[in-house]
């Protein structure tokens, strides 16, 4: 996964959304190895607290590796249109958590318990 947490520059929503969905998400997905996109926004937490970066976008990667995969997207970044709208970005790359224990979860079972978030 890559997960990209970003803000609009002050009085850009509007046009940050707009490029963001007609623009960015299809020129990323079109990358070798990334396959989907998801786009959330923040709401307060029980504390009312909200992030600095309030957009938070999670794109699933499918590559050989995640090297591979970031290496094709920085391969790619200088072709990519960014907008004025853009207050900032920061990216983070993550991999899946093997089961700490696979001798408790065999086989099919802890390919399940990933796939569903639901080890034990």
């Amino acid at each position: 996964m890559l997960v990209v947490h970003s803000h609009p520059a002050e009085g850009e929503d509007r046009e940050f959304n707009q490029w963001y969905e007609q623009v960015h998400l299809p020129e990323v997905l079109q990358i070798e190895g990334f396959v989907s996109a998801t786009r959330l926004r923040a709401v307060p937490s029980h504390t009312g607290q909200l992030p600095d970066q309030p957009y938070l976008t999670v794109y699933e990667i499918e590559a050989e590796s995640i090297e591979v995969a970031l290496a094709a997207l920085a391969a790619t970044a200088p072709t990519l249109r960014m907008s004025p709208a853009i207050g900032g970005m920061a990216s983070y790359a993550y991999s899946v958590i093997e089961p700490a224990n696979a001798a408790a979860v065999d086989g099919e079972a802890a390919e399940t318990a990933l796939v569903e978030g639901n080890m034990k």
